[in-house]
């Protein structure tokens, strides 16, 4: 188990800095180690954030899975009450497949 497993709560916080939308659409690069960070970037430039905030959530939705908390961060998305029922659902796709 890494050693820098976040608590719950952090684990939220950090979330949030990626945005659990963007977490969720983008979970497969995150977790696919052959996808560099900066392919990640480059994808992410495609949604309009600015370089700074693509460039926070990349490294801190990949930093999510290095520490081994893909699966409780989903979680944390489907129990979540401001996430749009598409997010939820794909959430919820996405953790069975973690199964």
């Amino acid at each position: 188990m890494p050693v820098n497993r976040l608590n719950s709560a952090a684990l939220e916080r950090t979330l949030r800095t990626v945005g659990m939308k963007t977490f969720v659409d983008f979970y497969k690069d995150f977790s696919d180690p052959q996808v560099t960070l900066t392919d990640i970037k480059l994808k992410l430039s495609s949604c309009g954030y600015s370089a700074n905030s693509i460039s926070t959530k990349a490294s801190t939705g990949r930093r999510i899975i290095n520490n081994g908390q893909g699966r409780e961060a989903l979680e944390l998305i489907i129990k979540a009450t401001r996430v749009d029922e598409d997010t939820r659902k794909k959430a919820e796709e996405l953790l069975s497949k973690e199964l």
